[in-house]
């Protein structure tokens, strides 16, 4: 097999605007996405190597720490932000998102726990196999969460966060940071 995995390289910290992190954590999400759907196939031809290790370690990083602090963030501060900044109206649209939003992260955490542990054996160099069905389930959870995300979420987030909303919800995107803080 001559496809390699393609590096998704970890931003440096408060380098973008905060709306801007989150799409670009969106997008990482994707090519994490698109190493996952070729390491079935990687690993039936080429067996768990030393590639097959580093993308699971990789895989393991974002689904483990980045992505959950995403989540946490986007349901405890960006969500009751616009809720906030839409005082005095009608956020039933907005509580109905927000359910949603957790329902999704909800889903594809479900998913991501039954992958891991073979993508633990990899990282421990150990052979492992992955099932091509579940990868693409878990894919396609990522594919709508970011659409819904981009779509909807951060457009609205946009014209409706005041910069210290802004602020409070970079500080929820910082590793060992909670969402409520």
């Amino acid at each position: 097999m001559t496809a390699a995995f393609t590096p998704v390289a970890e931003p440096p910290p408060d380098e973008a605007p905060t709306l801007q992190r989150l799409v670009d954590c969106n997008a990482r999400l994707l090519r994490h996405g698109a190493n996952l759907r070729q390491l079935p196939l990687y690993l039936r031809e080429c067996g768990a190597d030393a590639p097959a290790r580093d993308a699971a370690i990789e895989l393991l990083h974002f689904f483990d720490a980045v992505l959950p602090r995403q989540h946490a963030a986007l349901e405890h501060a960006l969500i009751p932000a616009l809720i906030e900044a839409m005082a005095g109206s009608d956020a039933v649209c907005l509580h109905q998102l927000g359910d949603g939003l957790a329902l999704a992260h909800t889903n594809l955490q479900r998913r991501w726990r039954e992958l891991r542990p073979a993508l633990l054996e990899l990282a421990a160099d150990r052979p492992a196999s992955l099932s091509a069905q579940q990868v693409e389930s878990l894919i396609d959870c990522c594919q709508a969460s970011v659409q819904r995300a981009n779509d909807e979420l951060l457009p609205m987030a946009a014209r409706l966060l005041s910069d210290i909303q802004l602020q409070t919800l970079s500080r929820a995107l910082q590793p060992g940071q909670s969402a409520a803080t």
